[in-house]
């Protein structure tokens, strides 16, 4: 059902700001640049009036982030605060450098919204399909509520595989989580294309409820699967009472252009899309290959 992790998307307060600070600082190129608007789009977001101008960055040729600027709904800034709150924390890419024994060396950088990515270092093979980026995007990290809870949507009803768990991450004060010394229960969970998303449940606190969801609220908005089949998965996930905004509609521009796509609403307040396309497909072929 899911192939993998097709992009995470993010609204921004000026995109001409974040299009350079992506580009030069974490070696992002521009896959795609186009306005948003019309019926389809809105039936997609479940966002009456929606219009944006949509920027797709790659670091790899299958791996993105969807960059939204918006001209209405108005865009609206973050909540700014220190509590831990269920939702994209951070994202995380890996670049090639000296892997020292014993130790990874992980740098910590804040897009001008304050969108945290953490970014390893890695002496490893490189990805053949990397765009020359300074970080090769990996995933996304989620924090939850409970772990357990979260594995019984993304593991049983996604059927995404769990690579890896544990108790001990991270050990000191982790800049991506607004400073606070975190102790937590993590999984690793990956889909047939490896890694794709990574959850954290805090220990130390209970993280607050997810915001309601305001696509244009900057910040990371949403993640998105790749996935085979989308009609058939929308009509058996519908018979579970997972609900979704709209039935899966044509995608009119963009990389994922002749595919279709879907917002579903998650047990936890959060969304998530669903997408399927000739470059879904390319990346099956590819991988079927190797």
């Amino acid at each position: 059902m899911i192939v993998g992790l097709s992009h995470v998307a993010l609204t921004v307060s000026d995109l001409e700001k974040s299009i350079p600070f992506y580009k030069k600082t974490l070696g992002f190129t521009v896959l795609s640049d186009a306005e948003r608007k019309g019926e389809w789009v809105e039936k997609i977001t479940g966002i009456p009036g929606f219009h944006t101008r949509t920027v797709y960055l790659a670091s790899t040729l299958y791996r993105h982030l969807e960059m939204f600027g918006f001209f209405y709904p108005p865009v609206i800034p973050s909540e700014r605060g220190t509590e831990l709150r269920v939702g994209i924390s951070h994202c995380v890419l890996r670049r090639e450098g000296e892997e020292k024994k014993g130790s990874m060396k992980v740098d910590t950088l804040q897009d001008p919204d304050g969108m945290t990515y953490k970014i390893i270092d890695s002496k490893g093979k490189k990805n053949k399909n990397s765009r020359e980026s300074t970080g090769e995007f990996l995933f996304p990290a989620l924090i939850v509520e409970e772990i357990e809870k979260s594995l019984v949507f993304y593991r049983d009803v996604l059927g995404l595989e769990v690579e890896k768990t544990s108790e001990d991450y991270p050990s000191s004060t982790d800049p991506a989580l607004n400073g606070i010394s975190l102790k937590g229960k993590w999984a690793l969970l990956k889909a047939q294309t490896g890694i794709c998303l990574q959850l954290i449940q805090p220990l130390h606190q209970r993280a607050l409820p997810a915001n309601s969801w305001q696509m244009q609220r900057t910040g990371f908005t949403h993640l998105a699967f790749g996935v085979k089949d989308l009609d058939n998965i929308y009509s058996k996930m519908g018979n579970k009472n997972i609900h979704f905004k709209a039935a899966p509609q044509s995608v009119r521009v963009g990389p994922h252009q002749g595919g279709k796509a879907a917002y579903l609403n998650l047990p936890d307040g959060l969304t998530l899309e669903f997408i399927e396309s000739p470059l879904i497909s390319e990346e099956l072929k590819t991988l079927a290959s190797q």
